[in-house]
């Protein structure tokens, strides 16, 4: 018989609760450590029951059969900025889409379980993601017929993890964009940056090679280039990196390149520049975690300023050699990279590599970009003028003629002011993001 009472003399401080004949902590002291246990015993019965309630439950999954006229396609770091908008405009165009995301233990969840275990589950959970929840929950609902997404819980830097979504599943192609992206937190952290990048990129490449899978489009960057002396940049550009982010980025490239001597696999590296906007129909956008802000995108840190999250705006470097002594980037508008990706997709020929830098092949400086930004919010943001960043470079934009010439592609959304309108739009109609916990990606 379970004993819940106590004796007036027991102490309180040594109380403990009898269970069995075994003795727990009291869970006031030892952060509900019982109740956790319970919790996720139940979360793991519920599974197995919704599970077994499905009518495709013991019966092949359409994701692990390669289907005529069917194309699918892994979508590495799909929770993210980049990724979820290329997800949803894969699945626009009738491709088959997996995610690969950090969603507790769950292989793919019914609607019912993905938002019981956001409310239950992920409303405290810390961790290091870049991703969040929120974009998946916007996917699935957008798509929930069968055989058209699914989420995969995996860590990019476990070889089992990443053998075992390969093993399971029948890709035809994969859009590897997981990876930490911030060139000042690359500085201050180098070896996260080449675990996460370069050890997780020889890790897909090898699953692929491994399962069959002949079509990789990898997500690069303009940082590969460093601070070439002549602009515009081509892709014939040499590639000296002078920062962490961008060195990983082209170790990683190197070693798909020299991959694919001895391959027949069909690859495609886009180097894309600076990324701002969101979806035009305001379905997706950009919620950086708050701890990353300061190392994020300047479109962010200026709609942080105007949202009054932030007192104001911080440029730093104001003394390089342009017109105005600001930094000078490229600006792509997300509709138009995912374009790029798709276009790169349709375009990929066995055993042959395309190289593409992806950008409007025009500059904007810093202060350029402030102007726009409180254009396009009508807020009278305050900026603050600091000293430059470690790891950044003067000036860098692309020239797009290869990309436009080989397979017909080119930058759509190039007024700056209306891409950050449309940023801005979701920014103020999602003031806390996604309004769920970021979600578990490679970290």
């Amino acid at each position: 018989m379970l004993n819940f009472g106590r004796t007036r003399s027991q102490s309180r401080t040594n109380r403990s609760m009898s269970l069995g004949g075994m003795e727990y902590p009291d869970p006031k002291r030892k952060n509900n450590f019982v109740g956790k246990i319970l919790l996720a015993a139940t979360l793991t019965a519920l599974c197995i029951i919704m599970l077994k309630q499905s009518p495709s439950f013991n019966t092949t999954s359409s994701f692990s059969i390669h289907e005529a006229g069917v194309t699918h396609v892994l979508v590495t770091g799909g929770a993210g900025f980049i990724g979820s908008h290329a997800a949803l405009r894969l699945l626009r165009d009738q491709y088959r889409v997996t995610i690969v995301v950090g969603l507790f233990w769950m292989k793919a969840a019914s609607s019912f379980l993905l938002n019981l275990m956001i409310k239950i589950f992920f409303l405290r959970q810390d961790n290091l993601s870049r991703g969040n929840i929120g974009a998946i929950k916007v996917l699935q609902e957008l798509f929930p017929e069968p055989g058209r997404l699914q989420f995969i819980y995996a860590d990019l830097g476990d070889p089992k993890s990443v053998n075992k979504i390969f093993s399971e599943n029948a890709f035809d192609a994969v859009m590897h964009f997981a990876a930490v992206a911030y060139v000042g937190e690359s500085t201050l952290d180098p070896l996260k940056y080449y675990h996460n990048i370069t050890s997780n990129t020889l890790g897909v490449l090898e699953a692929m090679a491994s399962h069959g899978v002949k079509t990789l489009i990898y997500s690069s960057t303009c940082a590969t280039y460093g601070e070439p002396e002549k602009m515009p940049i081509t892709e014939e550009t040499l590639q000296l990196p002078i920062n962490p982010y961008g060195k990983a980025k082209k170790m990683a490239e190197d070693i798909i390149l020299d991959f694919h001597k001895n391959s027949d696999m069909a690859v495609m590296i886009l180097r894309y520049f600076n990324v701002i906007g969101s979806d035009p129909e305001g379905r997706l956008g950009e919620a950086p975690r708050p701890e990353l802000r300061e190392h994020g995108r300047i479109s962010g840190a200026c709609f942080d300023a105007a949202r009054g999250i932030t007192p104001g705006l911080k440029v730093r470097g104001t003394d390089y050699k342009t017109t105005d002594g600001t930094c000078i980037r490229d600006y792509i508008d997300v509709t138009d990279l995912v374009d790029a990706h798709v276009k790169a997709l349709e375009h990929a020929q066995p055993r042959k590599v395309g190289i593409y830098n992806v950008g409007t092949g025009k500059g904007s400086s810093v202060k350029e970009f402030v102007e726009a930004c409180k254009k396009a919010t009508g807020v009278d943001i305050k900026v603050d003028f600091l000293p430059r960043r470690p790891g950044d470079y003067a000036e860098v934009f692309s020239d797009p003629s290869k990309i436009l010439r080989e397979l017909n592609w080119s930058a759509q959304h190039t007024n700056l002011q209306e891409s950050l309108q449309v940023a801005w739009r979701w920014q103020k109609a999602h003031r806390d993001g996604y309004g769920t916990s970021p979600l578990v990606m490679s970290s």
